[in-house]
């Protein structure tokens, strides 16, 4: 799409050289390259040096557009924008002021035509424009932070699946206290039974000594 819009372009710069050529002989060709000032032309567009750069570089956007390389897209827009300008002023000064009243951009045929190429230059910029903000390939929607983060697996009709949560991590156990001694809430250990003082100082204090045998007779 963008190459061919650039060939109409091109074409259309080599129609305003040929006429230039027809109307002031093979000597303006110099003037036309932008070589010399010597033999000049007048009329509502005029092909000269800086026409002749522009057709150059918008010959090889024209075939490395259909190349598919990718600088094409930005590298056109800035061209015809450029060019674009220029024609909507020349229109703006050919339709106002002396020359609108005098009908300078319509009579002669020729002008007319020589005017109509500064309109083929806005459209091309415009129809430039459009075709590339069509083209636009989407970019990927950014994952918020904080979420789960791709690859996701395909779900049905090209939709992603967000993977749930995994399961939740079992307890930890408590901290212990301090010195060893068993956490807040933790079991304490069953109390062991008061066992009976051993035999020696103190002994009459904790357990009764156990009644005497009588003898057996």
């Amino acid at each position: 799409m963008i190459g061919t819009v650039l060939l109409f372009q091109a074409l259309a710069l080599v129609a305003v050289l040929a006429y230039d050529l027809n109307k002031a002989g093979s000597g303006y060709l110099p003037t036309a390259l932008g070589f010399s000032y010597r033999r000049t032309m007048a009329g509502p567009a005029v092909f000269g040096g800086a026409s002749a750069a522009y057709l150059v570089v918008v010959l090889v956007t024209a075939f490395r557009a259909f190349a598919g390389a990718a600088w094409v897209r930005g590298a056109a827009v800035a061209l015809t924008g450029y060019v674009g300008y220029a024609s909507a002023t020349q229109l703006w000064v050919l339709f106002t002021g002396p020359l609108g009243e005098e009908g300078y951009a319509t009579k002669p045929l020729d002008h007319l035509l020589l005017t109509l190429t500064h309109v083929l230059n806005v459209v091309v910029f415009l129809v430039v424009v459009l075709a590339v903000a069509a083209t636009r390939a989407p970019g990927a929607p950014a994952v918020p932070t904080g979420y789960p983060q791709p690859p996701f697996a395909p779900g049905p009709a090209g939709h992603a699946v967000v993977p749930g949560p995994g399961p939740l991590p079992a307890p930890s156990a408590p901290a212990p206290g301090p010195w060893g001694a068993p956490p807040p809430g933790a079991p304490q250990p069953p109390a062991a039974p008061p066992q009976p003082p051993a035999a020696g100082h103190g002994a009459a204090y904790a357990y009764p000594p156990p009644p005497p045998v009588p003898p057996v007779s």
